[in-house]
């Protein structure tokens, strides 16, 4: 029962709460109560996270957004798993793609000056976790790097370039590190897939982690980026 959910909020100590949905109703009412808490602090699939985020309003296709030829990726991937890692290979086989492993000892600022540059070329431009760390403090420090280059290189990518974000955890760091808590849904539909944007007009697309077949990150570079008003 969600009733259950504000029972638990109301606590002064602090409560972890696991749900499960079998369905997008079910997915959407639950989203909802995570909104009408302000003390909630959610975390999920990239698909519940972008629920959350949108609420129950949708921006209808119109003229003025209606999506382009091709787009240009800003890909930030938070999971090393073997589905990612082939998406990658093929995206890279397909256009040309800057990739660059934020790893604890990068340097930040010549890591965005890279991934501008291959953005302003027109290529798409990912920045993803090491493979493997030494340490869960290691760890940290790359995921600190990942999203400080995410949100520096965001602010300052081109107007045709689209925010991918691969997992639901890399979503919801990602997003609160650039100060985005409002989405809106852009009218396009994919299954798993949650296409938004933020108030500023950036597309963002959402994917669940190991979802998608080999090809998706190259399909998604050349059909599925409506343009932005962003300069």
């Amino acid at each position: 029962s969600y009733s259950r959910i504000a029972e638990l909020t109301a606590q002064r100590t602090p409560v972890l709460i696991t749900a499960d949905v079998t369905t997008v109703t079910d997915l959407a009412d639950l989203a909802a109560h995570c909104r009408s808490g302000p003390g909630i602090s959610a975390a999920g699939s990239a698909e519940f996270l972008a629920t959350v985020l949108t609420g129950d309003e949708e921006t209808p296709v119109t003229a003025s957004n209606a999506q382009p030829a091709r787009s240009h990726l800003f890909a930030v991937l938070g999971t090393h798993d073997v589905v990612t890692a082939v998406q990658l290979d093929a995206l890279r086989g397909g256009a040309e793609t800057f990739v660059l492993t934020a790893s604890a000892e990068i340097d930040v600022q010549a890591s965005v000056e890279a991934l501008l540059s291959a953005l302003a070329r027109g290529d798409h431009a990912v920045v993803h976790l090491p493979a493997a760390v030494d340490g869960p403090g290691e760890l940290e420090t790359a995921w600190d790097r990942l999203l400080t280059i995410a949100d520096i290189t965001l602010d300052q990518a081109p107007a045709r370039t689209t925010l991918l974000l691969s997992g639901g955890h890399t979503a919801r760091r990602v997003l609160e590190r650039s100060g985005i808590d409002r989405l809106r849904t852009t009218g396009s539909t994919s299954q798993a897939l949650a296409h938004l944007r933020t108030p500023a007009g950036r597309h963002v697309i959402t994917k669940p982690g190991s979802y998608g077949a080999p090809s998706l990150l190259g399909d998604l570079a050349t059909t599925t980026a409506p343009s932005s008003p962003l300069r």
